[in-house]
């Protein structure tokens, strides 16, 4: 049956790819399986229902660090936290090394989307600070207690959506304007075999300055160069 062979599939990637040490992962006992290529072939002879279900919850995961030592206690630091180290896990680029120069290179459009979501979230949690002040008039008129709660849960739900759209917007630059930063360093450009560890050697390079002995990838990637105009 579909369900079976669904849980058949959840514990079969619980128990290959998902820690259990993360809380989150542990209590809703669904792996992110959309992700594993080899997964494929097994989602496909599910149910709709069941594909929609799974893939639901593999959104709902991506908002929180799959490692449990860096999750934060709420969900909307999870979800900025989330978005913050995929680039780390994805190409090695550190994203709060990386940022500043990033940004530099941006084009005005990406730019632009940028500082719209920043100032999005930014209102959003505005809108937080002011209802918990509200509810602080509760000490003078009792009304403003229920009323500044349904004010901040409200604003909380607005804050989740706008950290949503703003942390997709941070892994799109990294995805799409990656190698722009390589060029503008005059760093070697990663290729796909390599690019981890090419971003972790850039990401040190930033943080920590040149190497004391040269970067083995710039050597090969030096050579390679002049082979080809060889």
């Amino acid at each position: 049956r579909n369900e079976q062979r669904c849980q058949e599939l959840i514990n079969k990637m619980n128990s290959e790819q998902v820690p259990q040490s993360n809380p989150v992962t542990r209590k809703r006992n669904v792996p992110l399986l959309v992700h594993y290529a080899h997964a494929d072939a097994e989602l496909r002879q599910l149910s709709a229902r069941d594909q929609e279900e799974i893939a639901q919850l593999d959104e709902f995961l991506r908002q929180f660090p799959p490692d449990s030592s860096k999750l934060l206690p709420t969900r909307f630091g999870n979800i900025l936290r989330a978005a913050e180290l995929r680039p780390y896990s994805r190409y090695g680029l550190e994203a709060r090394v990386c940022w500043p120069r990033l940004w530099l290179i941006l084009p005005a459009t990406a730019r632009q989307e940028m500082i719209a979501s920043r100032e999005a979230l930014d209102g959003a949690i505005a809108n937080c600070i002011w209802s918990g002040l509200f509810i602080v008039w509760g000490l003078l008129a009792w009304w403003a207690v229920p009323i500044g709660m349904i004010m901040g849960f409200l604003a909380y739900q607005r804050a989740l959506s706008t950290a949503e759209v703003y942390g997709s917007l941070l892994e799109a630059t990294f995805d799409l304007y990656r190698q722009e930063l390589y060029k503008a360093l005059g760093f070697p450009i990663a290729t796909n075999t390599d690019e981890r560890l090419h971003g972790i050697q850039l990401t040190s390079y930033l943080f920590r300055g040149p190497p004391t002995e040269p970067i083995a990838l710039t050597k090969a990637a030096t050579s390679t160069d002049k082979a080809s105009k060889d």
